[in-house]
């Protein structure tokens, strides 16, 4: 009998929940897909009661998913857990619920896109400005913090690891929030799996040394994987991209983390620092909490007089993700008028496959969720490290203490030759 984890790694191949479109879910109808992957698609759905205005997000998962025990437990903690954090970094769950047997997570929606797609698509044209970056950075560190410091009903702190902190899972908003979410693999301090070991899951490329040895997780480990976040967006470089994963991995654990000085000219030293200090493979070197990394981050952005607004933020995101999001407004326009245009233009418009984005968009799927399974975002691996420079054979101090000891034989060979 095969285990539930090979069960999992099965279903996780590709499939098409297009079907779904127009099913309502409660009280919720499923206008326009935005995202899947292996675990889950994600909708934008309109509430039909009234109770919420604007649309939200729903997180449906995979009806092969919702009968696996396992799946389906993940699946509820981490409604579970996102709907304790209260915050204005972190993404809103509203209700974890079930309608014929499907089991959905409905969230707020955030009009923009998960970082990933931000970065593939800002790289095609130039990197993202080093302040940005920075104020992105710090404002999911912020709601980091949150998730870190939250507590159970009786006030006992949850101890929660991210353990998936990645640019699929960080969101920036049109209006410039920036929004932390996808708890699907978080876990507590001590939390092991059902054969006794701790949980090994996330992205490698974006894990801690501690999380590919499958040691017990505390915050530290998510503060690392943020600093491997932030020397992406601030050298254009993927800090940890081997051949395979297994490569990856001893990446992530043994190799030399470069300098960003080193690889970029005029990257400034007192970011640096934050990075590198991020970055830490002791555990007592690094940021203690996401807070401290916050404050790091704050306080570079003050001495450098450098003030980086929402609407700076949000205008970064229209320039560089401005079609695709204008694409999906106009799918939800279409599906509304639609849905409310009675039976005859309901048929029509399910008849009719959704539309794609726009190729100019980009390959990656985004989404407000962070739960699809993108392609993979460009950005180059670090570069060869520098020759070491050629030493000379020998010193200058060397060369002529070798002639004068030359000259003396040679003098002490003539002498005894004279006679």
């Amino acid at each position: 009998m095969s285990s539930p984890e090979a069960n999992l790694n099965a279903l996780a191949s590709d499939f098409d929940p297009s079907y779904l479109r127009g099913t309502t879910l409660g009280r919720y109808e499923l206008l326009v897909l935005i995202g899947k992957g292996g675990m889950a698609s994600v909708w934008v759905a309109r509430d039909t009661s009234g109770k919420h205005t604007q649309p939200v997000a729903i997180k449906v998962i995979r009806e092969e998913l919702a009968r696996e025990p396992k799946a389906r437990t993940m699946f509820l903690v981490e409604g579970a857990v996102v709907a304790g954090i209260r915050h204005q970094h972190v993404v809103r769950v509203f209700e974890v619920s079930q309608s014929n047997g499907i089991l959905y997570m409905v969230m707020e929606w955030v009009e923009g896109a998960a970082l990933h797609a931000l970065i593939s698509e800002a790289n095609k044209r130039r990197a993202i400005p080093a302040e940005h970056a920075v104020r992105l950075i710090a404002d999911t560190a912020g709601g980091l913090h949150a998730a870190h410091e939250m507590k159970d009903q009786k006030g006992v702190p949850r101890n929660l690891v991210h353990c998936d902190m990645s640019p699929q899972n960080i969101l920036v908003g049109l209006d410039g929030t920036v929004k932390l979410v996808d708890f699907g693999v978080a876990s507590t301090v001590g939390r092991l799996g059902a054969d006794g070991a701790p949980f090994v899951r996330g992205k490698v490329g974006y894990m801690s040394p501690e999380q590919t040895r499958a040691e017990v997780l505390d915050r530290r480990s998510d503060i690392f994987s943020l600093g491997i976040v932030l020397f992406e967006l601030t050298t254009g470089f993927r800090l940890f991209r081997g051949k395979d994963s297994r490569h990856t991995i001893e990446l992530v654990r043994q190799a030399r983390i470069p300098r960003p000085t080193q690889i970029m000219n005029g990257y400034p030293k007192e970011l640096e620092a934050v990075v590198l200090k991020a970055l830490q493979r002791d555990l007592a070197l690094r940021f203690q909490s996401a807070e401290e990394f916050k404050n790091a981050l704050e306080q570079y952005l003050r001495n450098e007089r450098i003030v980086v607004p929402p609407a700076g933020v949000g205008g970064l995101v229209k320039r560089v993700l401005g079609g695709r999001i204008e694409h999906h407004r106009n799918l939800i326009r279409e599906a509304v008028a639609a849905l409310d245009a009675g039976p005859e233009a309901r048929a029509r418009w399910l008849a009719e496959p959704q539309a794609p984005p726009p190729k100019d968009a980009g390959t990656s799927t985004t989404t407000t969720t962070g739960t699809v399974s993108p392609s993979p975002v460009p950005r180059p691996s670090l570069p060869p490290p520098p020759p070491p420079p050629k030493r000379p054979f020998m010193s200058r101090s060397q060369l002529n203490w070798t002639l004068w000891l030359m000259f003396m034989a040679a003098g002490t060979v003539f002498a005894w030759w004279l006679h």
